[in-house]
């Protein structure tokens, strides 16, 4: 796709759900929110209020699906559900542990926490895979609302593929450190970009340290580091 697009973006991570407050990596489970999910979608809703939005877009799990349809009632906008805005694919390591991981595959686990780009998980997706297709269906799913002129693009989805478009959008700002930092905060953060969107290339990731910290939503929901 072609550089230089503009657009006003606001990110968040639709969640928990019952896996993350267990403390297990979700990936592609249909998982929808926990009670306590419901209220941090109702939050964001109210966060955005007085917002104009044009379009929001999410996840085809239940959680993305649930948190976007409790902000677009709230502001009368349309959802869009975006296949390529699916979860990270974590293949065999979907549903463990922290603790688990760190037991059967320590090193690998440490190295993927460390620089997520760096690791791919056993028979799933690379961090380079997730930054191509969810940067794309952003492009796709916003295409109008920028055409129209009016309005936010909100993007709802799991907090992997939301810190992989919080380290793409932010690439246009160059007082930000461009790293995907997922940690304990992930249900609270409401992130805004607006100006020139970075290219869909995930080429800008070489040499770049990507530190994923997934496993540290885990240990904010539970209490546990």
């Amino acid at each position: 796709m072609a550089d230089g697009k503009t657009g006003e973006v606001v990110l968040l991570a639709a969640g928990p759900t019952l896996w993350d407050e267990q403390g297990r990596l979700g990936g592609r489970a249909d998982l929808g929110l926990s009670p306590l999910g419901e209220l941090k979608a109702k939050a964001h809703a109210e966060r955005l209020a007085s917002e104009s939005i044009a379009v929001v877009l999410c996840g085809p799990d239940g959680a993305s699906k649930s948190a976007a349809d409790v902000i677009a009632r709230a502001r009368g906008a349309k959802v869009r559900v975006m296949p390529d805005l699916a979860e990270m694919d974590l293949g065999l390591w979907e549903g463990a542990r922290r603790e688990e991981l760190l037991g059967r595959c320590p090193k690998a686990c440490r190295g993927w926490e460390q620089d997520g780009a760096a690791v791919v998980p056993p028979e799933g997706e690379s961090w380079t895979a997730v930054c191509e297709r969810a940067a794309g269906a952003v492009m796709k799913g916003s295409g109008k609302a920028r055409g129209s002129g009016g309005g936010l693009v909100v993007v709802v989805a799991r907090p992997i593929v939301v810190g992989v478009l919080r380290c793409w959008l932010g690439k246009g700002s160059q007082s930000e450190e461009h790293r995907c930092e997922i940690g304990p905060d992930a249900f609270d953060r409401l992130d805004r970009y607006a100006g020139v969107w970075a290219s869909t290339s995930a080429g800008w990731l070489s040499g770049t340290a990507v530190g994923l910290g997934i496993l540290g939503i885990a240990g904010g929901l539970t209490g546990r580091g």
